[in-house]
């Protein structure tokens, strides 16, 4: 009696140790990770707290170094300045595009309220009649549309067959 393989009676083997027949035993090799380099640390202090700490960077003097909580409180801070400086820009070009309402040839910001004077309301896009219903589409004619195709009526329809006809090929009926 022949053994079965490993896979039918149930027991876990390694995967070279599993055959099919016919077929050579393969080996997958799994990549190894490399085990990580180490970076070298230098000594520093916090710009924001003066917690010593150490960074993966040779620390300078045009540049501040923050333990992880001050970054993040840095990083935060930096981002909401920006914001900020760019809804003033905003606002600013917005107030310098020339108004095209009058025949002036100057601007008009002595006339123009200031960008917190302004009120701005939302439009509403409403329908000035009340919606169809499906059942009184049945009482309406339908509408009449004019033809895309241009002027129909002057082609010569016969001179057409009769091209058409001249450039099919001629089968004899010999079946």
């Amino acid at each position: 009696m022949e053994a079965l393989p490993a896979s039918l009676r149930g027991a876990k083997a390694p995967i070279a140790d599993q055959t099919v027949l016919g077929a050579q035993p393969a080996i997958k090799e799994e990549p190894v990770p490399a085990a990580p380099e180490e970076k070298k640390m230098y000594p520093a202090v916090c710009a924001t707290c003066g917690l010593a700490i150490e960074v993966p960077f040779e620390p300078d003097d045009s540049r501040p170094t923050f333990c992880k909580d001050c970054l993040r409180d840095y990083q935060r801070a930096v981002a909401k300045a920006k914001q900020e400086e760019d809804r003033k820009n905003a606002s600013r070009d917005d107030d310098d595009l020339p108004r095209s309402g009058g025949r002036q040839g100057g601007s008009s910001r002595g006339n123009r309220p200031q960008s917190s004077d302004r009120h701005m309301e939302p439009r509403v896009y409403a329908a000035t009649e009340a919606p169809m219903k499906l059942s009184q589409t049945q009482f309406i004619a339908p509408k009449k549309f004019k033809a895309l195709g241009g002027n129909k009526k002057g082609i010569d329809r016969s001179a057409i067959r009769s091209l058409i006809d001249n450039a099919r090929p001629k089968h004899s009926e010999e079946a």
